[in-house]
């Protein structure tokens, strides 16, 4: 199985928890595609990946490959809407071993019932070792600062 990764950290860690759900509610051998990747940095790469996951890099296929999808013409590829289908209603045999999921999956109903294996990715992450208790913030600087209809904090 492979589930491309596209979009930031955060649509990162929402693929690779959907990845960690296949992983170990279907036992299978899942990839996490970087390749469709755009000028974006792998947020994954500090994570305690599970044996059974592997991370697939090289050359950048990204607009090829969303052409692709795009019409229809990638065998055994899933999107967000196929997924939550079989989430509501799950069946092993629904997917197989060449199955490419391809979508943000922004929705804990994507690892539901996995919580304790995606919870385990960021337990071993030695970002600031001596810098404990830590606080991270998120600012999302893409998406939001191109459309008005997002709120923007004034700065001062």
């Amino acid at each position: 199985m492979n589930v491309y990764l596209t979009g930031g950290i955060g649509n990162q860690l929402f693929q690779t928890s959907l990845a960690v759900r296949f992983h170990f509610e279907l036992g299978a051998k899942v990839t996490l595609d970087c390749r469709t990747l755009t000028n974006r940095d792998s947020g994954i790469d500090f994570l305690s990946l599970p044996e059974g996951l592997s991370i697939a890099r090289g050359n950048s296929h990204s607009k090829t490959f969303h052409r692709l999808v795009s019409r229809g013409l990638i065998p055994n590829n899933y999107t967000e809407k196929e997924v939550l289908s079989y989430i509501q209603n799950p069946n092993p045999k629904t997917f197989r071993d060449s199955s490419n999921f391809y979508g943000y999956f922004q929705s804990d109903a994507y690892f539901r019932n996995n919580e304790n294996s995606v919870e385990a990715l960021f337990s071993n992450i030695q970002i600031l070792p001596d810098a404990k208790p830590y606080i991270a913030i998120h600012i999302r600087g893409g998406d939001y600062l191109l459309h008005k209809k997002y709120y923007q904090l004034q700065s001062s």
